[in-house]
This record gives C-alpha cells, structure tokens and sequence, in this order.
C-alpha cells in the first residue's frame, strides 16, 4: 500500500487512542491538522538507502499507525495515559492542553530527577501519567484501540577493532549531509572542541555551511568562532547574536518551558531565543555538537557518582531529607547494570546522559519547525571510539590533527594562541539573579504538595534573594524553576 510513496516532512505528531480507533493529527510549519490516509509522514532526516538520521517514520492507513525510529531513538515521544484517554505524542504541551489533563506528581521520580539532574532509566518521568518513550531501535504499532512497543537496548555491537574512528566520522558526516540541503544547513559554532570537529569534518568531505555563535559581547565564544568560521569557511556566512540582557519576560520563560517541554532548564532559555534567529533567516537544518565528549572521557561508576548526581552540598541545602538521594547514589550503578547488561555504563552515557538528556534542543527544533542533525550518532563511528579508545587522553587529539590534515586547515591558520581561556555563552547564575523576582513568585504560587515536601522552598528564596547561591546552586534552582514555571502555565 505504502509502495514508491515519498515522504511528506512534519515538525510533531498527536495520536490519540481508543478502544476501536485511533485519530493522528500531524503538525507541519507549526499548523496541525488531521493527517491523511494511506501517507508516510517523516520527523526529523533520513537518509534514503543506510537509514542514518535521526527520525521517527509513520506510516498511517484507516486502522493501523506504525512508528519506526532511528537505531538511537534520538527523537522524544511521550506516552500520556489518564483514565479513558491515550495519547501518543512527540510535542507534549500541545497534547496536555487539549486534554487538559490532571497532572500528578510522583513523588519518588521527583528525587530521583533531582538527584541524578537529567533523566531517568526507562520510561519514567516526574508525572505519573506522562511516560518518556525514548529508547533505541524502538517501534510502535497502533491497531484497534491495542499499542505494541518494541526497542532494541543490544545495539553495541563491537564488531571489530580495525574500524578507524575518523574514517568513521567522516563517513558518517556524508551520509547525513545526503539527507539535508547544505543551503539550509548552520552549524552552531563555538569555541569547544566539538563543534571544532564538526567544521573540520565538513569541510574534510567537501561542504561549506553557514555558522552561528551567540553569547556575551565579550565571550571567547564569538571571538574564537568568528576566527574559525573565517578560517574554515571564508566563503560562508557566519552569524552572531549576542546576548545583551539575561532578564527575560513572563511570556518568554513559559514560551520556553512549553518549547522544551517539561524535562528541562531555565538555564537553556537563551537557546530557544536563538534558534528562533535562525528559524527566521530561513535555515531548516540545525549541527549540534553532541556526544563528542566520547572522545575524550569514558564512563564508569566512579565518574557517574562523582560527576553526574547532584553535588552533596546541593543536596544538603535544598532536599528536606537526603535520604532519597543517598538511595539512588547507592543503587544507580546497579540500576544501570540490571537495565543495560552488557556495555550497560557506555549506553547509559549515550542514552540517557545525552540522547535523553538533551532531548530538550531537539524539542525546541521542533516546536520551531526546524531539524536537529547530530553526527556523532552513528553506530559504526560509536563503535570505532570504544575499540580504539585509550585511557591517556581518549581519542580527540588524534581525531583532531587528522581531521586537520584532511580538511587542509593548521592550527596555525586557526590562530586561537591568544585565546588562554573558553568563557561559557550561558551565565546561569546571572539568569537566577537577574529574574529572582519572577522566580520568588513562582515558589510562592506553589501548590504542588510534593513539591513542598521534597524541596527546602524557602531556603531556595532566601538564597536567591540575598544572592548567596552557592556553587552549583544556580543548575539546581533553574531545573526546578522550569518545573515550576511549566505548573504556573497550566493556571493560564
């Protein structure tokens, strides 16, 4: 029936299900309307023959809806069920305001996302009725009123350590650029190393792209892109937005919360502005950077309780008890080894960490009619790093210089000598100071009782108002505040 049928491209999806049918609306150029029979609509890219992307493929006949992801399960879908009502959706706050749903907090998961500051294993999220389906290989079937989900967490395959980790990239970075149009491709250009790799390696396979930096005025961000853009890419265009003021409107933050959906931070909020610059010069496809950090640090259970939960003295300040914390410290090494087996501390990092963990950038592409494009998630190039990674250092250097090589670009030509240290784009705790007020209000309106329970409220206010913040506080505070901020939007 689908047979030599081309793909029609949307931004976000809403299923709704009952007992003998099921309704799909689709959102195209952020208008929704209802699908039509017999099509296959596309989330995100694909590449035609290898299927590397990062996608969600439906195909919808009169009784049945499949869903079939890309190996990484890289876009985010959610489960919402609340007594007669089903629904499957990839833009969450479109679906709950019209469902208009009564939410409920569940209080463990509320620790637990507290305690580990991004996500969860599985599908469980801070709300009893909302469920996070984000795992690889995943597929979903719809048919008469039944829901069938199947995914694949054996995705490692290891096969062989001959794999040359730059040849791997590089050949992942032209199967993924044979799914876009380099005419409305930017790559987000900083002064990091990731980003670093990813220009390298276009310009290694033959494409110039245009960039985009944003931060302070006086950020090494715009001062060390704007000298690699020029190096790398003299013909293209690069753009810079500078953030002039870290106080934003009501308006804005709620914008925000709803565009990442809930599972986010306020600290990301200068993104979502961003991206709308770039959504309004007329670029469809956005380059992240992503998971390149596999490059250089390897994870294990040592570094997840040392790196990845929230610091102690955080804890101590803003949980009423600890011992919530001290039980998911205790058994989250456990959890990972029981729910991944095999490899499980190297697909916690890729899965939860950052595919999960950053699923909010590619909410925010979304909700904006824009695509996310990640070279890092292909298996083979993921695969390459774990055979021939050494304990010394990893493997950036030596991708790097030979990416260097094959691009024609030096360090010399790059000329980042003066440049002694990378200022960060994003000043969270500026974000906090500067829009306290706001955020006062939002801990008084607080009518969340499990919210109240779990958090020391009025010791985040004190600190915020005095401005005391200890380090670390301010992530802390901007998760929550994002939760908050998302309850306040539902009273409007």
């Amino acid at each position: 029936m689908f047979k030599n049928m081309s793909y029609s491209e949307i931004s976000n999806f809403h299923i709704e299900i009952s007992d003998k049918c099921c309704k799909l609306m689709i959102e195209k150029n952020e208008d929704w309307r209802n699908h039509q029979v017999n099509n296959i609509y596309l989330v995100g890219y694909k590449e035609a023959k290898s299927c590397s992307g990062e996608f969600i493929e439906i195909k919808a006949d009169n009784d049945k809806i499949e869903l079939t992801f890309d190996e990484f399960g890289a876009i985010p879908i959610y489960f919402i069920e609340d007594k007669n009502t089903k629904v499957i959706t990839s833009n969450l706050f479109y679906s709950l305001e019209l469902l208009d749903l009564d939410l409920k907090i569940n209080e463990n998961n509320l620790v637990n996302y507290f305690s580990v500051g991004y996500s969860f294993l599985g599908s469980k999220t801070l709300f009893k009725n909302i469920h996070l389906w984000q795992e690889p290989g995943q597929k979903v079937t719809i048919h008469n009123g039944q829901i069938n989900r199947e995914f694949n967490l054996n995705q490692f395959s290891l096969e062989s350590n001959t794999l040359n980790t730059t040849s791997e990239l590089l050949s992942s970075i032209k199967l993924k650029m044979e799914a876009l149009d380099p005419k409305k491709t930017i790559l987000l250009l900083s002064g990091g190393n990731d980003s670093l790799l990813c220009a390298l390696g276009l310009k290694a396979c033959g494409y110039s792209v245009d960039t985009a930096t944003f931060g302070n005025s006086d950020s090494d961000d715009l001062i060390i892109a704007r000298k690699r853009a020029k190096s790398i890419f003299p013909e293209s265009v690069h753009h810079e937005f500078e953030i002039s003021s870290n106080k934003f409107s009501k308006k804005s933050m709620i914008e925000h919360t709803k565009r990442q959906n809930i599972f986010g931070t306020l600290s990301n909020i200068n993104y979502t502005l961003f991206l709308k610059k770039l959504k309004q010069l007329g670029y469809k496809y956005v380059i992240f950077g992503d998971y390149f950090e596999i490059l250089r640090k390897k994870l294990n259970q040592e570094k997840i309780c040392s790196d990845y939960l929230t610091p102690k003295n955080v804890v101590d300040s803003f949980f009423k008890t600890t011992n919530g914390f001290e039980s998911v410290k205790k058994n989250l090494s456990t959890e990972i080894d029981a729910y991944y087996k095999n490899y499980a501390f190297d697909k916690f990092y890729l899965y939860d960490r950052t595919i999960k963990g950053c699923s909010w950038k590619n909410n925010i592409c979304r909700s904006l009619s824009l695509t996310k494009v990640t070279f890092a998630f292909e298996m083979k190039f993921i695969d390459s790093v774990m055979c021939n990674f050494t304990r010394d250092g990893g493997l950036h250097n030596l991708v790097l210089d030979e990416l260097m090589g094959a691009s024609g670009i030096s360090r010399y030509e790059l000329n980042e000598a003066e440049i002694i240290s990378k200022q960060q784009p994003l000043d969270p705790q500026t974000i906090v100071y500067e829009n306290k007020n706001y955020f006062h209000s939002l801990v008084e309106n607080n009518l969340s009782k499990e919210i109240d329970a779990t958090f020391n409220l009025m010791e985040i206010s004190k600190r915020m108002r005095k401005n005391s913040m200890g380090e670390n506080d301010h992530w802390f505070i901007l998760r929550l505040m994002n939760l908050l901020n998302f309850i306040e939007s539902r009273k409007l």
